[in-house]
This record gives structure tokens, C-alpha cells and sequence, in this order.
């Protein structure tokens, strides 16, 4: 950050790959980076697969805003910057620095209307646009990251325009409870009351 204040110990990491974001915690990363330093970074960045660790600064009552710093900065982390803060902007942060940039998000409009994501090992499909759903993720600063069916990481959901909350457009049976959503929040939950729809082989 421009004004010198220090940074606490980073939080999380995002993979940002083909405008798809993970994330896990950092306690979840092997002591090293495991891996994602020095030369792997660089390498996997001249692949279009950024990594960035994330600082998170409270704010109180107010949005919490977030520090990003990539562990190496290929050609194309203008891409991977957009995704990023399309991310903190779904997700409830304020505003988003980056070594050489701020955006403020204070008077942007955050997406309404439905998710969805789909789980890279299960391939089970989940869906979402219930109000209490974007409560739960604002509150927490992300979306789900367990798999209820298999338990794997799940990426980050995919915003699929802004229709009203709680439209037509919702499926029932993915609907789920607000403490089953909270629950989901755990990186090592396995929530239960909800059914996937499972969509192709793979």
C-alpha cells in the first residue's frame, strides 16, 4: 500500500487461470510457497496462470479491502487484475491495491442474480441466486470452496448477469439454507440438504 501501513501475513491465495479464479487459505499451502515461488511462478505465468497472495485489511463496520500481490508478473496480469477485482466486487470488498494501482469499488454496483459453478472432480453442477446466498459470500468474501457431493475445491462461481434475486431463474433443488451455505464457507465442510445436477461425464 502508497501509505507505508505494514501488511499482516497473507490470508490467501488466488490461481487465476483462464479467468477462473481458486482460492485457498495459505495455511492449506506447504511452508516455501509450496512451489509457487521464484521460478514456478515465473513459469506458470508464461502459461497464463497467475498466482497472488492476498492481505486482507478489516475495516470494521465498513467493506474489508484487500492487498494483492502476484509472485510473478507475466504479459497478460492485466487479465488476471480484471478477474480479481470482478471477484472482490461480487464478493463484497471495497476496494482492491495492487503494487501500482488502486480500484475502488465503494460506488460500483455489485452483481445480483445467478451463480454457478461446476466441481473439476465430480463434475457436479451447482447454482445459485437466493438472497441469502450473496449475503453469505459478502459476508464471508467469497464464494463456497467445498464440493458438498465430493468434497473437492471448487473455483470460484461464475456471475451470469444481474436478474433479480430470487427469480424463476433459480433451481429448486440446489436451493440451500442459509447455515448450510455458512457451513459451506469451511474449506474442510461437507455440507449436507443439498442435490447437485450433474452435467456431462467430466
Amino acid at each position: 500500500m502508497s501509505d507505508g501501513t505494514p501488511l499482516q501475513s497473507p490470508t490467501k491465495r488466488i490461481t487465476v487461470r483462464a479467468g477462473k479464479l481458486t482460492v485457498a487459505a495459505t495455511g492449506c499451502i506447504p511452508r516455501g510457497g509450496g512451489g509457487g515461488g521464484g521460478a514456478v511462478a515465473r513459469e506458470l505465468a508464461g502459461r497464463g496462470v497467475h498466482l497472488a497472495d492476498i492481505h486482507l485489511i478489516e475495516a470494521g463496520e465498513d467493506p474489508n479491502e484487500l492487498v494483492v500481490r502476484f509472485l510473478f508478473e507475466g504479459s497478460d496480469v492485466d487479465q488476471a487484475k480484471n478477474a480479481i477485482v470482478d471477484w472482490a466486487l461480487a464478493t463484497g470488498y471495497a476496494r482492491v491495491w495492487f503494487r501500482d494501482e488502486l480500484c475502488d469499488l465503494t460506488d460500483a454496483l455489485p452483481p445480483t442474480g445467478r451463480v454457478s459453478v461446476s466441481c473439476p472432480t465430480c463434475s457436479a453442477h451447482w447454482a445459485e441466486n437466493d438472497l441469502e446466498f450473496w449475503e453469505a459470500v459478502r459476508e464471508h468474501g467469497g464464494f463456497p470452496t467445498t464440493c458438498p457431493a465430493c468434497g473437492g475445491t471448487l473455483p470460484q462461481w461464475t456471475v451470469h448477469g444481474s436478474d433479480s434475486v430470487g427469480s424463476s431463474r433459480a433451481r429448486p433443488d440446489l436451493e440451500m439454507p442459509r447455515s448450510t451455505v455458512a457451513t459451506m464457507m469451511s474449506d474442510r465442510a461437507r455440507p449436507r440438504g443439498a442435490r447437485p445436477t450433474v452435467e456431462g461425464n467430466g
